[in-house]
């Protein structure tokens, strides 16, 4: 194990030549916080005391040409992976162990380009539901999508999580309002879905990656579709 952790240390001080300063943290308390999700169990040993295992560094990248350069790095090195967005998600699925590194893309907050003719929104992976919200509420537009953890959860979690809200029954889920994405693979390569009505060529990549939950790849960018935002809510 311990020389297993002294390659992995050398090969991050490989990586960070790669990158941004400041894009890899090796703080200890950085760690413990991207160790592990809203998993109940692993927050009640977190309480009972347990030492949970902890990443050996977080890499934060701010686009998705960094995070294909973690990626090409990682698969060179044959360093585990484990994607992050805001941490809600309650089955573990961002629990990460002493040998692998944690991708947290909560940089990527961009929004970009509302469209108002088209009713679309580009946006980074790692935007949180609420403040989308809000930006669009001021052009008198919503996506539709609220689930119950839309104030601590993010785009890329809602696609990889293959998320519902309370408002999906009108307007979708997240595979219908998903117009087109950006993915980093393994290796890498970068993945570009157009934001078009629909194609003929293929099968559809979009419906592939959602609820893939990282294991095929990492979105790191979006195109949602939109809708006038309702004057008044009626809930029953």
């Amino acid at each position: 194990w311990a020389g297993s952790t002294i390659r992995l240390v050398s090969s991050l001080d490989m990586l960070a030549g790669r990158l941004p300063d400041g894009t890899i943290s090796t703080d200890p308390q950085t760690l413990r916080q991207s160790a592990a999700d809203s998993w109940p169990l692993a927050l009640l040993r977190r309480v009972r005391g347990d030492d949970l295992p902890e990443p050996a560094a977080v890499i934060s990248p701010a686009t998705t040409g960094e995070v294909a350069t973690v990626l090409a790095w990682a698969s060179q090195t044959g360093t585990a992976v484990v994607p992050r967005g805001a941490g809600s998600g309650v089955c573990g699925g961002a629990t990460a162990d002493n040998d692998a590194v944690v991708l947290d893309l909560s940089r990527m907050d961009r929004i970009g380009e509302v469209d108002a003719i088209s009713h679309t929104v580009e946006v980074q992976a790692g935007v949180r539901g609420d403040r989308l919200e809000q930006e669009l509420a001021k052009l008198g537009l919503t996506t539709g999508h609220y689930p119950q953890s839309i104030a601590i959860s993010t785009v890329g979690g809602w696609i990889a999580a293959s998320s519902a809200g309370q408002a999906s029954t009108g307007f979708g889920a997240i595979e219908d309002i998903l117009l087109g994405l950006t993915a980093v693979l393994p290796d890498g390569e970068i993945l570009r879905c157009r934001p078009v009505p629909r194609s003929a060529t293929g099968p559809d990549l979009r419906r592939l990656l959602i609820g893939s939950e990282g294991t095929l790849a990492v979105v790191t960018e979006a195109t949602l579709a939109c809708r006038a935002r309702p004057a008044t809510w009626e809930w029953l």
